[in-house]
């Protein structure tokens, strides 16, 4: 009797069991009613790649996907990339083409930086000199020159995303004050949260001269971050 109680108990829920998803399946998968939910982010959207939104059936756990696009940092993800302690280990070359009075001079400045160790080398035309930083303070001042000037032309509400190009412009005249002049032709570029590039564009008179001049700094070699 017993056994019989059993093997009935569980047909009986078999059946239950069985009627709940042929009804799932009924009303989810054959009619194509899914009730989804508002799903969630399950991959970050970055400037490299699409990210990648999840939503899941409330009736059948069934799951979908949608393409998320990059739509720009916020102010939090800006400042952890521009951040003073994400350039301790890291590399800095500056590709400049200056133009006035009828004469072109390119230049080249790249900096190599450790927690403890810098070295610089500087080529202007086809003349080039290099010299390893090793004094702590030394390093130190160069490390925080260089921050300060890139600190001081990516502030985060002067610039908006284009998608386009994917790449972030500056709405607005930016001051450039090694140069004392200002210009909104200004790009920067980010890859895998990392600021990578930064061209900017300027034109200002000297000694009555118009000077024009371009730059390309790259940023690379990103090392590991050190906290104090």
């Amino acid at each position: 009797m017993k056994k019989f109680l059993s093997v009935f108990l569980t047909i009986c829920l078999l059946c239950v069991i069985s009627t709940m998803l042929v009804s799932c399946i009924h009303i989810c998968e054959f009619s194509g009613n899914h009730v989804w939910d508002e799903g969630v982010i399950t991959k970050k959207a970055t400037q490299d790649a699409d990210g990648v939104k999840t939503f899941t059936c409330t009736e059948c756990k069934q799951t979908k996907t949608e393409a998320v696009e990059f739509t720009g940092y916020t102010l939090d993800e800006w400042n952890a990339i521009i951040n003073s302690y994400m350039f301790e280990n890291f590399q800095y070359t500056e590709v400049s083409k200056t133009s006035g009075n009828g004469i072109t001079i390119s230049s080249e400045t790249n900096y190599k930086f450790t927690k403890n160790y810098a070295y610089v080398k500087v080529t202007i035309g086809n003349q080039s000199s290099s010299r390893p930083i090793s004094n702590i303070t030394d390093i130190n001042t160069a490390r925080r020159e260089l921050i300060n000037s890139i600190i001081e032309i990516t502030h985060y509400g002067s610039f908006e995303y284009d998608p386009e190009t994917k790449t972030y412009k500056a709405k607005s005249p930016i001051e450039i004050s090694s140069l004392n002049t200002s210009t909104s032709k200004i790009t920067l570029k980010f890859s895998e949260d990392k600021l990578t590039e930064i061209f900017y564009g300027v034109a200002f008179k000297q000694n009555g001269v118009t000077i024009v001049s371009e730059s390309t700094i790259t940023l690379s070699d990103y090392g590991t971050v050190v906290l104090p």
